[in-house]
């Protein structure tokens, strides 16, 4: 005979289970207005991709459908925010995903912990860059009338130099700025940054009812920036949940997602 404490526990451990390891291939494609003071003509109304954290260790169903997505979207600027790959296995099968992607405003990546830990990175952005993908290492680049894209290498590693990134930039030009981590928004938002978009965290990758994420790797910042949009002065910060799962192959109450930016006046 069952006990009764084990009957009543088994569907709950089950139930549990199921959305831990299912929750994973949950994706969604949210698409969010970001209202931006400052904001010049050229880049209003323009639609941002933002990738990130794919974690390519091989190719799967869910690069087949996040490159049908990304065609399908059809945005202004595509930037991938580190974290591309797990290993040397998914190099190749993240230049396939890449391969013939493009956008008007280009197709922007800068790497994260991964792509510097685990391969070796300069020929990694070289064949990116065969690819019409542009990598920014602590560096900026005109992208439209009065707007500048800046890039920095790692926060987490603390390998980015946003000084060094913003040097070239002139003073009153409009900052988009792509951070792998986002550390770096108290130095983003304290430089006059308008809009920093960052990944890394997983959104915590398994969160609780009322308490969030319990962890997530960030050093310089703790559980401060974890997912979702956050605005300090002028300066606007977007933290993607990402796509892929690090450590554990599980999320909860955290499924993967893919964010399209649209950028307004105001």
């Amino acid at each position: 005979m069952i006990d009764p404490l084990w009957a009543a526990l088994l569907p709950a451990a089950y139930l549990a289970a199921d959305a831990c390891l299912f929750t994973r291939f949950e994706m969604e494609h949210r698409r969010i207005a970001l209202r931006l003071a400052g904001l010049p003509e050229s880049l209003a109304g323009k639609r941002i991709l933002q990738l990130s954290d794919l974690h390519v260790g091989e190719w799967t169903y869910k690069e087949v459908f996040i490159r049908h997505r990304i065609r399908e979207c059809r945005a202004d600027l595509v930037a991938i925010t580190g974290d591309l790959i797990s290993n040397t296995r998914g190099i190749q099968p993240a230049l396939d995903l890449l391969e013939g992607i493009s956008a008007p405003l280009g197709v922007w990546f800068v790497p994260g912990n991964n792509e510097i830990e685990e391969i070796a990175l300069e020929p990694f952005i070289e064949k990116l860059g065969k690819l019409g993908i542009r990598t920014l290492v602590n560096e900026a680049a005109p992208l439209a009338d009065g707007a500048w894209i800046c890039g920095v290498n790692d926060p987490s590693l603390e390998k980015d130099d946003l000084t060094r990134a913003l040097e070239k930039v002139p003073p009153k030009a409009f900052r988009l700025l792509l951070a792998h981590s986002p550390e770096i928004f108290y130095q983003a938002s304290d430089s006059g940054v308008e809009l920093t978009l960052s990944g890394h965290t997983h959104g915590g990758q398994v969160r609780l009812p009322y308490l969030g994420a319990l962890w997530a790797d960030t050093q310089r910042s703790g559980l401060e920036f974890v997912m979702g949009h956050y605005r300090r002065a002028r300066s606007q910060l977007h933290v993607t949940r990402g796509v892929g799962t690090s450590m554990l192959p599980l999320r909860f109450l955290c499924p993967p997602e893919l964010l399209e930016f649209e950028l307004l006046e105001g």
